[in-house]
């Protein structure tokens, strides 16, 4: 079952600070100070694809047709997740469940990536209602996730060096990168160097861009 999750409220700060930026790129000035903000944020987006995580806390949502057969855990995207904090599904006669974190699912959060399993009368692993209502994306879960060293842990180093590396890569080359270059960028993938620092982290469901 493929997982989409898109985000619903977006980072009000970012991993790396603008000062940091500028130190890595030997930038001085201030007259690119907002160009080099952008730069930013948009490396964070391009990162976080390609790894498969939240790098900062974000709230994102996830939605289903349906749920997975045969009691199979749903898989929850870009973690590490926070929180679950809405778990709801739309049932045959059109009204909505609401599901309970501890009565009706759990979570494993100590996994790659994070999990939910049904539980049945008995508190264990069960299979999903059946009374969800054929229609499409019937299923929905928010959630918060990010890394926060006051919540679950720090966010990794290499997050930050692979985001400064493509903060630097863009900022240097302001068009498509020459054809035969070493440092060459497909137009649809990150930085080498950046991909060899998160591809020790990278999550790889999904995570990354099409070949």
């Amino acid at each position: 079952m493929i997982t989409y999750s898109r985000v619903i409220d977006q980072p009000d700060k970012e991993p790396i600070s603008l000062n940091e930026a500028k130190i890595h790129i030997e930038y001085q000035g201030t007259a690119k100070d907002a160009y080099i903000t952008s730069l930013i944020k948009s490396s964070r987006i391009m990162c976080e694809k390609y790894a498969g995580l939240s790098f900062i806390t974000q709230e994102r949502r996830i939605k289903l047709d349906t749920f997975p057969l045969n009691g199979e855990p749903i898989k929850v995207p870009y973690g590490p997740v926070q929180t679950i904090n809405s778990f709801t599904y739309l049932n045959d006669d059109g009204t909505t469940t609401t599901l309970v974190e501890g009565t009706d699912f759990a979570v494993d959060s100590h996994s790659g990536m994070c999990r939910l399993f049904a539980l049945g009368l008995d508190g264990e692993v069960d299979t999903w209602p059946t009374d969800v209502r054929k229609y499409p994306q019937a299923v929905n879960i928010e959630y918060t996730a990010g890394y926060d060293a006051n919540v679950n842990e720090p966010l990794p180093e290499q997050i930050k060096q692979a985001m400064l590396l493509q903060v630097a890569s863009m900022f240097e080359n302001r068009q498509d990168e020459v054809a035969g270059s070493i440092n060459m960028m497909n137009w649809n993938t990150i930085s080498w160097n950046s991909q060899a620092l998160l591809d020790t982290i990278k999550v790889s469901w999904n995570a990354g861009y099409p070949d």
